[in-house]
Parts: structure tokens; sequence; C-alpha cells
């Protein structure tokens, strides 16, 4: 799916004001997603932090780190339980 503007804006409310607010937003409007319901420990672990660095050694990677061009610009988005269930209501997959 393409994520729009306006539904970008929704997903990434919570750090609305902050300096990389519109890297965000431009980065998940730029291109074809797949928006997935992954629940657990283990997808979280598999994708990693949003901070690239220190880089881990290439057997240990998440995908996050193997996979990214910078902090905003990676492959995976991954929510903490408290924001999840909003960011699946907007993509009816509660």
């Amino acid at each position: 799916m393409r994520i729009d503007r306006n539904l970008a804006k929704q997903l990434y409310q919570q750090h609305k004001g902050k300096f990389f607010y519109d890297r965000l937003v431009r980065h998940i409007t730029s291109g074809d997603v797949i928006a997935m319901r992954v629940s657990g420990t283990s997808p979280r672990n598999s994708i990693g932090s949003s901070r690239l660095w220190p880089r881990l050694e290439p057997d240990h990677q998440p995908i996050r780190q193997k996979f990214a061009l910078s902090d905003v610009r990676n492959v995976a988005h991954a929510s903490d339980e408290d924001v999840a269930n909003y960011e699946l209501t907007l993509f009816n997959l509660l």
C-alpha cells in the first residue's frame, strides 16, 4: 500500500515537533509499504533499535542495521504496546 501524508502524520503524531518528524513523514510516504501486525518480543528484537550506531557484527545485526540508510530512512517501523493499538486501527489491522 501507499501511505499518504495525512496517514503518515497520524502515524507519527507522537513525534510532531521533534527535529526528525518531517523526515519520518517524507520517508514513509516515498514508496510502497507492507503493513502487518506481528506480536511478541521476537519481532521487536529482529527489527532492532532505530539507533544504528555502534554497528554490531554482521552475523548479529537486526534488519534495521543491515538495511537502513539512516536512523530515519530504515526498513521497518515498530511500536511499543501503548501506541501499537492506535496505529493498528489506522491500518485496519486490529
